[in-house]
Formats: C-alpha cells, structure tokens, sequence
C-alpha cells in the first residue's frame, strides 16, 4: 500500500502555483513552481530546517512544510537620464538572493552595449532597458523599464559669456 505525504505551504500573502501539489508519494519527483505575490518577486521556498527546496526529490518520505520567502519588488516602469557621452550606472534593482539576471538596453531596434552594468545614453529619445529574471525555480519573468534620455536645459536671467552644454562651464558676468 502507497502512503502518501503532505505538502503545507506558508505563503504569506501569496497565492501558490497551480501545479505545486499538497500530497506526493515516495516515488514522485516533483519540481516546485514560482508562487506570487503582488508587489514582491518570489525568492524560493525554505524548509522547516531553512534549506532552499525547488523540488520534492524522489525517495522523500515524510510531510513537508514550506514557507515562501519574498523580495520586494523595487522594479520602476519609467525614468529619465540626460543626454552624456559618459557611462552611466544602469537601475540596480532589489533581486532576490537565488535569482539571477540579464540586462539588455535598446534603443529604438538597435540593440545597446551594456558594459559591467552601465551604458552610455548619447542619443536623445526612448531607450528600452530589459531585466530578464530567472528564479530559483527555473521559471522567467521579465521586467521592462523605458529610459527617456533629454538634452539638459538650463535657463539664465542676465548676461552671459557663452552658451551651456551639459558638462561645460558657464562663466556669468
């Protein structure tokens, strides 16, 4: 006779994937998937000895509770940089600990070079910067940011000896 094992969730707030099942046997194997949490990104799930489990491994044969841990998702939808010809640090973002992450940064269709997490912004206009996230669990999501990168202005009362650009000195009189 097959016994069958119970799988409790501790989601704090979260509301678990469909796929992740609450009974197994001896000889399942199964691959936990990524809950969710509105306004967190998913870390992984701990067990009760607070060991990261991202499956259920062939030959367990007790009850298992598991409790998801969370990162704040800090992720923004949009920002503004000004125009340079100098690097600059690209967003970094809260990532949670077990997760990894690629970044791509384009500009209209023409992909963008990112370098050791900066880039140089030296066209005016929308660029799009990507972070595609894989989880502890295996699954991806991606999170997409549009840059607008402006030409600095700035107005002056009175006179002046010459005209400012971003980067320049400007000498009042």
């Amino acid at each position: 006779q097959k016994v069958e094992y119970s799988i409790t969730y501790h989601l704090d707030g979260g509301s678990n994937h469909t796929e992740n099942p609450t009974k197994f046997f001896v000889t399942d194997q199964i691959p936990l998937k990524a809950p969710t949490k509105d306004g967190y990104l998913f870390e992984g799930f701990v067990d009760e000895d607070g060991q990261y489990v991202v499956v259920i491994v062939l030959g367990t044969a007790e009850n298992k509770t598991l409790t998801a841990k969370w990162v704040k998702d800090t992720f923004k939808t949009e920002e503004t940089f000004v125009l340079s010809d100098r690097e600059k640090q690209l967003p970094v973002y809260g990532l949670p600990e077990t997760a990894s992450a690629n970044i791509s940064l384009t500009f209209g269709t023409e992909q963008v070079s990112v370098v050791g997490g900066k880039a140089v912004f030296d066209r005016v206009g929308d660029y799009t910067l990507t972070y595609t996230i894989t989880l502890i669990s295996g699954e991806t999501l991606e999170k997409e940011m549009k840059i607008t990168v402006i030409k600095a202005q700035i107005t002056i009362a009175g006179e002046y000896e010459q005209e400012y650009e971003a980067g320049k000195k400007l000498t009042l009189i």
